[in-house]
């Protein structure tokens, strides 16, 4: 909820931030939505464009009928994140979120208020999910939603790569477009 107050945060702790960052953009209606986001030196952060957000008009992106999807609301849950020493980048995440990291098998394991990240080496994340980039970096992330079956159905429909990994947990393989 504090743009500012994270960026001067993470100076403190060695981040080097770029400046706070003031975006908006038209949504339905003329109504504008704005926000501020503070992001970590990308060399700060390597596994990826990791970066806190306050919005300034929740009123504007946080209405009914942008909750109501007939999806049933895809969340994010989890972020997945390979390191080759999870436990010095848990403890480099733990510093920039102001999170508590905890032990989880093979992973450790971030919660955070909405959602969690997990940290793991590449081994363990390709056992988990088939397959994973090298470290540092993004495997991936998990999401909820109320129906998953229509969510599975749409990725299949776009000709997105999907695989079981358990019942009820699937992933999916983004096109390399999309990062």
């Amino acid at each position: 909820p504090d743009a500012e107050g994270e960026h001067a945060r993470l100076m403190s702790h060695g981040f080097e931030p770029q400046p706070v960052v003031q975006l908006s953009r038209e949504i339905q209606d003329g109504m504008k939505a704005r926000f501020m986001v503070v992001r970590a030196a990308p060399e700060k952060m390597p596994e990826g464009r990791i970066q806190f957000v306050q919005h300034l008009t929740p009123e504007a992106l946080w209405l009914p009928q942008n909750l109501g999807h007939a999806n049933g609301v895809v969340k994010l849950a989890c972020a997945f994140v390979i390191a080759d020493d999870p436990v010095a980048a848990a403890a480099r995440w733990s510093r920039f979120t102001a999170l508590l990291p905890r032990p989880a098998g093979e992973f450790v394991h971030l919660p955070a208020a909405r959602g969690h990240v997990l940290i793991g080496r590449r081994a363990s994340w390709t056992a988990l999910l088939g397959a994973a980039p090298a470290a540092p970096a993004l495997a991936g992330c998990a999401l909820e939603c109320r129906d998953p079956e229509l969510l599975i159905s749409r990725c299949r429909l776009l000709g997105l790569a999907l695989r079981e990994i358990r019942e009820d947990l699937y992933a999916v393989s983004l096109p390399d477009t999309l990062g």
